[in-house]
């Protein structure tokens, strides 16, 4: 090729992008649409141009010496090519150049679709939309793609705004994003991505995209699609966004097998249906996780009426995450859930089944409904989820706070093998650890507030007879083994085996067959109540709470010197001498924490201004001490309007606890029997039983 050659070519390109030396990239007004015509006589000249001219080099024309080859894009490992209308020095391709507005009111469907293709169509790059927020509607494109269970096909027109190619991503600049009117509509779909694709915001500003009325329709955020079942996609990324108010998924990656699925930096919230579905399939024979997930948030998913059993982060196939709060999802009749997990179950419909080769390990969550009271909110569900180990979980406010057990679908696997490690679960009102599989591993584990602490069905055991195995040996004299609340005796009902010393038992096996029903507690000397069913379950280090009832005299079940990772709430009654006792409901003030062998109480009670001091009783102390020496620093102050007359603002009061008891006396504190302490004006709730005091723990109480 001659160099006048060149020169007319790059003339050709220069015409049809209206640019100038003194003026820079022309007005997007007056860039010429790529249309499918034009656009191909372009690349073709550009083809010729790719192997005349060198990386970098200007080309000697007179205004035209802006003209360089920019690198190819970081991402792919296409080679080099040069500057054509809407593409960047840097190497990405601007949106704004092909024709788009970004002001959030003209469509900008076209103008980002052309940029898309052209990329790709030249071996990839990335489309800028940059400083704006682009309004998309139904793309004019018509393609095949499959549905999730890989048997028949869908259309892109009518159901998807904007179709994302092969090498090619999405990167939303200084604010840039992508807003659907039309909720019935996919935002982006990710289209054959053999090579690589994705959709990023940065890192100080995130990217949006939003589909419009959750109620209205079934679109998702971004989803991942293949054409023929035989795709095999590559890395494929979305990191730094906002996705939300879609009327099904934010994120649907299940369609297709992704070698390296990476997601992260993602903030889901207000969708119909699942924040993240992911059924990743991973490479067959593989015995690693192909899905990285990192640093979510999602809030209020399950919204849409009449979608059931939602999850923040719907898993299937081998999973490592981290760094993930899922919250703010309870919604009556839905029975959503914060994360679930199905390893060993990576297809659509018929539950194709891997045995298990890929392992997840999840670690750093935190999952909270917002409110306990709605019916079958779980929090962490592991089905079908071999050899899965999770650390560092919290639940709070879920109905169930962890489930092990096997697919809905029936597979017949279970989460065997699981091992959950320093979790807790808080206000949980029915459960906090459900068992449907066998040889679970559960060590450091608080449960504080649910009816059971710990559960399980015996439908799919393989033993006949239940069996508990124990951490380690502990000695028969400190065992305890209820069934249905009532108290078994060895060897008549269950036998106590051990290694070595007799005293040391290691397992508790019960002679009669337990039904699905039954409800088992095993208390030991270090390890507390565990409501347990599970063949060679291990508990370790666990302590298990009941503070949804009124504590009357008695304690939950608790060793001496036991240790709590945090405070837990407390009912108490608080009476005058010779009065009706008033029930006053402290439980969301409340708190008492275990401090070693002794327990400190905190607590905010409202008296009436009016209230006799003489004679001031609180009832139901958790684990009442063994003798009358209390410290404390408990007063009663005010709030409002109401005003102590005594020095300093405060009654100071002296504690009394008699050995064994579990009620404290308090009386002011005067230093001259001519001056009590006087409280004047205020309303109810305005003065305060301000109670912190400490006192020993008597012993293990087992009632």
């Amino acid at each position: 090729m001659h160099r006048r050659d060149v020169v007319q070519n790059i003339g050709v390109l220069a015409a049809c992008s209206t640019l100038s030396p003194a003026s820079g990239w022309g007005s997007p007004q007056k860039v010429l649409p790529v249309r499918y015509a034009s656009r191909r006589e372009l690349l073709a000249n550009i083809a010729q141009l790719r192997h005349q001219l060198a990386d970098g080099a200007e080309v000697g024309v007179p205004g035209l010496s802006w003209f360089k080859v920019p690198q190819a894009h970081a991402l792919h490992d296409a080679s080099p090519i040069p500057d054509m209308p809407g593409f960047l020095p840097s190497g990405d391709w601007s949106a704004r150049h092909f024709g788009a507005r970004l002001n959030g009111i003209d469509d900008d469907t076209v103008a980002i679709q052309a940029a898309i293709d052209a990329a790709h169509e030249v071996g990839g790059g990335a489309v800028t939309v940059d400083g704006g927020i682009a309004r998309v509607s139904a793309t004019r494109t018509d393609e095949a793609y499959l549905t999730g269970d890989m048997r028949s096909t869908h259309r892109t027109k009518g159901r998807v705004c904007l179709v994302l190619r092969d090498r090619v991503s999405i990167s939303f600049r200084n604010g840039g994003g992508l807003m659907s009117d039309d909720p019935s509509l996919t935002v982006i779909l990710v289209l054959d991505a053999e090579t690589g694709s994705g959709v990023t915001g940065q890192p100080a500003q995130w990217g949006k995209v939003s589909g419009g009325w959750i109620e209205k329709g079934t679109g998702h955020g971004i989803a991942l699609a293949i054409s023929s079942a035989d795709k095999r996609l590559g890395t494929v990324e979305f990191g730094w966004l906002e996705i939300s108010h879609v009327g099904s998924y934010c994120i649907a990656t299940q369609f297709g097998l992704v070698e390296n699925l990476r997601l992260h930096d993602l903030y889901l919230h207000d969708c119909g249906a699942d924040g993240l579905d992911n059924k990743n399939r991973g490479l067959v024979g593989s015995r690693q996780p192909q899905t990285f997930i990192s640093n979510f948030l999602v809030e209020r998913h399950g919204q849409r009426s009449g979608i059931t059993e939602s999850a923040g982060v719907d898993c299937r196939g081998g999973v490592v995450m981290t760094n993930v709060v899922v919250r703010d999802f309870a919604k009556p009749g839905q029975g959503n859930v914060g994360i679930r997990l199905s390893s060993s179950v990576v297809s659509e419909e018929d539950d194709e089944y891997r045995p298990p080769s890929s392992f997840s390990n999840i670690s750093n969550i935190t999952i909270d409904s917002g409110d306990p009271s709605v019916e079958g909110s779980m929090g962490l569900v592991l089905l079908s989820s071999r050899g899965t180990n999770a650390s560092n979980v919290s639940v709070r406010n879920c109905r169930r706070a962890f489930s092990f057990g096997d697919a809905a679908s029936g597979t017949g696997d279970t989460s065997e093998g699981a091992s959950l490690t320093g979790f807790s679960a808080e206000g949980c009102w029915d459960e906090g650890v459900f068992l449907k599989s066998s040889r679970v591993t559960l060590t450091n584990g608080t449960i504080l507030g649910a009816k059971d602490s710990f559960s399980a069905k015996r439908e799919n055991l393989a033993a006949a007879n239940g069996r508990l195995e124990l951490q380690r040996p502990h000695r028969a004299d400190g065992l305890k083994v209820y069934r249905n609340g009532s108290l078994l005796s060895s060897p008549e009902h269950y036998l106590a085996e051990g290694e070595g010393d007799a005293e040391a038992v290691k397992s508790v096996t019960f002679h009669e067959p337990l039904t699905q029903d039954d409800r088992v507690e095993v208390v030991t000397e270090t390890l507390g109540a565990y409501h347990v069913l599970g063949e060679e379950c291990h508990l370790s280090g666990c302590n298990a709470y009941d503070a949804r009832k009124p504590i009357s005299g008695s304690a939950p079940p608790l060793v001496s010197g036991g240790s709590l990772s945090g405070p837990m709430p407390w009912r108490a009654v608080l009476s005058f001498a010779e009065k009706e006792a008033e029930d006053r409901d402290i439980a969301s003030r409340g708190l008492f924490f275990l401090e070693g062998s002794h327990v400190r109480v905190v607590c905010d009670i409202p008296l009436s201004p009016r209230a006799d001091m003489a004679g001031l009783y609180l009832h139901g102390l958790p684990y009442p001490g063994r003798s009358d020496r209390v410290s404390d620093m408990t007063a009663i102050r005010t709030l409002g309007g109401a005003q102590i007359v005594w020095p300093g603002g405060l009654i100071p009061l002296s504690a009394t606890l008699a050995p064994g008891e579990d009620r404290v006396s308090f009386a002011p504190e005067t230093t001259s029997p001519s001056r009590p302490p006087d409280i004047l004006g205020g309303r109810d709730g305005d003065v305060l039983l301000s109670v912190d005091l400490v006192y020993p723990i008597r012993g293990a109480v087992w009632k």
